[in-house]
């Protein structure tokens, strides 16, 4: 059972990591379109 923890708590970390930086990649691409630079806002959206 200690195994199947450990697994559940790395896979948590990567989730919680993989969301990260999707919400970085949209915050970017919010701060791209307000710039005026469509072309990256929709590279990062």
């Amino acid at each position: 059972m200690e195994g199947v923890h450990k697994l559940i708590q790395g896979l948590q970390t990567i989730v919680t990591d993989l969301a990260q930086q999707a919400d970085g990649h949209a915050i970017q691409s919010r701060i791209f379109a307000s710039q005026g630079l469509v072309k990256l806002a929709k590279k990062y959206a």
